[in-house]
């Protein structure tokens, strides 16, 4: 049975129980396209195979395996992101894990410069979990200077796949071992870049499935494991906290901002409502009338604000959508307007 990634059996860390039960889940889904697959020849010319909708998983391996051996990355991922431009996120991010394992096995670490953020980072996702299953951690700072050339220090796309991995690597019992690791690479910001990364990987599990899988939630510690991690990685864990808390709160954003309210310490409060801010551009589907009407449900003004703030980056961060950011602080007072432009731009 071929897996929808072939990264199986090259982390020393993982459990091999758990993905046999992972494969195993899995086969049900793919049996059908597996089969289609059987029937196509292995050597299938990727014309053909472009031309054929909808493509197993198996076909997808094919495919881009062809057009980047043929075409170089760079131009095999501008064609992907053509043909999958408004495709389903959950489908098309798998693909793009296909897509980043088959660059990275032709290009190596230089390959990283063809992906971008597109489909939920899914080819940075694949891209550096295959590079540090193959070569280890010691890659780590290669793949960091190869983030830096091609995107800049502030690219933090980049290094935010780095983070998932490292701890996709190292195993979700490895949470401070891999935010170490990301110590050691150039972005140091409180937010954002791999510790970031390593944060989305250890509430969704990415790596582990083909639709992910989110951590359970515990009653007992609901904002764990925010409350225990190292003082310098709070802000980043409490910012990416409520785009999992969304998924397994069913009373919704009511007591996500319970939550956020019941944290200690000012600035992790306030990081931890920006997150809530921050889930509102997907969440909405980028509507800046839904996304003002839900931070007006915080607490308190000065929580309404920071929710407002972090929309506001969530608006900016997507290109297609960021001349729309400032509106999300347009119904504020002048002196506050200017205190939410300005404390929207995160990094």
């Amino acid at each position: 049975m071929h897996g929808v990634f072939s990264l199986e059996g090259m982390k020393p860390y993982g459990r091999v129980p758990a993905i046999a039960l992972i494969f195993l889940g899995l086969f049900v889904t793919l049996e059908m396209g597996y089969l289609a697959y059987l029937k196509t020849p292995h050597g299938a010319p990727a014309s053909v195979l472009m031309q054929k909708k909808p493509r197993s998983f198996e076909e997808e391996k094919i495919l881009w395996k062809e057009e980047i051996n043929s075409n170089g990355g760079a131009r095999s991922w501008n064609l992907f992101k053509e043909l999958y431009g408004s495709g389903d996120g959950t489908d098309t991010h798998a693909r793009a894990h296909i897509f980043g394992e088959a660059l990275f096995n032709k290009e190596g670490v230089g390959g990283v410069a063809a992906c971008d953020s597109t489909f939920g980072f899914g080819c940075y996702h694949s891209f550096f979990a295959k590079a540090i299953a193959t070569q280890g951690p010691s890659v780590i700072s290669l793949l960091d200077k190869a983030c830096v050339a091609r995107w800049g220090e502030k690219g933090l796309g980049c290094p935010h796949g780095i983070g998932h991995g490292i701890l996709w690597y190292l195993g979700q019992d490895h949470l401070t071992d891999a935010l170490a690791l990301c110590s050691q690479l150039s972005w140091k910001g409180p937010i954002g870049g791999c510790s970031s990364g390593v944060f989305m990987e250890f509430n969704f599990h990415t790596m582990e499935t083909v639709e992910g899988a989110s951590r359970k939630f515990d009653p007992i510690r609901p904002l764990s494991p925010c409350d225990t991690v190292s003082e310098q990685y709070r802000q980043s864990c409490y910012f990416e906290l409520p785009a999992w808390l969304e998924t397994v709160l069913p009373e919704g954003y009511a007591k996500m901002s319970s939550l956020c309210e019941g944290v200690g310490g000012d600035i992790e409060k306030k990081t931890c409502f920006m997150g809530i801010g921050y889930t509102l551009a997907n969440h909405t589907t980028y509507s800046v009338e839904k996304s003002l009407a839900i931070c007006a449900t915080m607490p308190d003004a000065q929580l309404r604000l920071y929710c407002q703030e972090g929309a506001a980056w969530g608006f900016f961060v997507e290109p297609k959508e960021r001349e729309k950011y400032p509106l999300l602080c347009n119904n504020l007072s002048e002196d506050k307007k200017k205190t939410c432009i300005a404390e929207s731009q995160i990094i």
